[in-house]
């Protein structure tokens, strides 16, 4: 009578891990970064034509590369700023006001869903990709090495790489890790 008891345990046990390990992989995702990096080989065809036009030799982009508009750009990134304090008409922030109705400057809302930890949100924002709850777990063990981006294609490699220009950082160790160079 004991041994069909541990036998149902026993089984009920695989069955709990088995379950515990499909939840586990459903909610906390991998997500195996791309090795390597984008170049100019990597630009898509020419955008203009439309997706379901088809392509033809006067609309394919030999890696021609598209001139800047502008020459500088300066991207402001503030975590945990609501957007009432910048863009609201009681707005203590008369400079940047002024800058956004002369158009000499653009507002962006970001819409953030859960995981909200900085770490996580940058990446995604630099990489373009979407971060999950794994990255939030990850985030608290990185070490300085392991957070760092600079083996994985982003915005700002991109931008010094093949813009050109000279990159001025500021910001706390958690842009630092993330961009060590």
């Amino acid at each position: 009578m004991r041994w069909v008891y541990a036998s149902a345990l026993s089984v009920l046990l695989v069955v709990e891990l088995v379950g515990l390990g499909l939840f586990a992989k459903g909610f906390f995702p991998y997500k195996k970064s791309i090795p390597g990096f984008a170049g100019r080989e990597d630009q898509p065809m020419d955008i203009g034509r439309g997706l379901n036009a088809p392509a033809t030799a006067q609309h394919v982009n030999f890696g021609v590369s598209a001139e800047p508009q502008y020459d500088r750009l300066v991207l402001m990134v503030v975590d945990a700023l609501r957007n009432d304090f910048v863009f609201g008409n009681e707005s203590g922030m008369a400079y940047t006001q002024n800058l956004l109705r002369s158009g000499a400057a653009l507002g962006f809302t970001a819409k953030a869903q859960a995981p909200t930890v900085t770490m996580p949100r940058i990446k995604a924002l630099m990489t373009g990709t979407v971060p999950s709850f794994l990255d939030a777990v990850l985030n608290i063990a990185e070490s300085d090495t392991s957070s760092s981006l600079k083996h994985q294609d982003n915005l700002l490699w991109q931008l010094k790489t093949h813009g050109g220009k000279e990159i001025n950082m500021f910001g706390d160790d958690t842009w630092l890790r993330l961009f060590p160079d």
